[in-house]
């Protein structure tokens, strides 16, 4: 199961920052995509892999940071959504 964690990158209270930052041992990807997608995609997927995630918006960009505790599924998140 997929399960989005606010254990980190949350919107600290200057509304710009986020903060504490995630594990090193996870893996973050920049996809050029809405959340809406992503949380769509996700949800045709989330039996397949056993994952937490949390994602921030790259202001200025269009594009979303998604951090992942699951190396596979953000490789396949790049490969699909990047």
């Amino acid at each position: 199961m997929i399960v989005q964690t606010e254990d980190y990158w949350s919107k600290n209270t200057d509304g710009y920052s986020w903060g504490p930052e995630v594990p090193s041992y996870w893996d973050v990807v920049s996809l050029d995509t809405s959340f809406h997608d992503l949380i769509r995609w996700i949800e045709t997927q989330h039996d397949n892999f056993d994952a937490f995630f949390c994602w921030r918006p790259q202001y200025g960009t269009g594009r979303i940071e998604i951090a992942l505790s699951n190396e596979k599924l953000a490789f396949l998140l790049k490969m699909v959504l990047g």
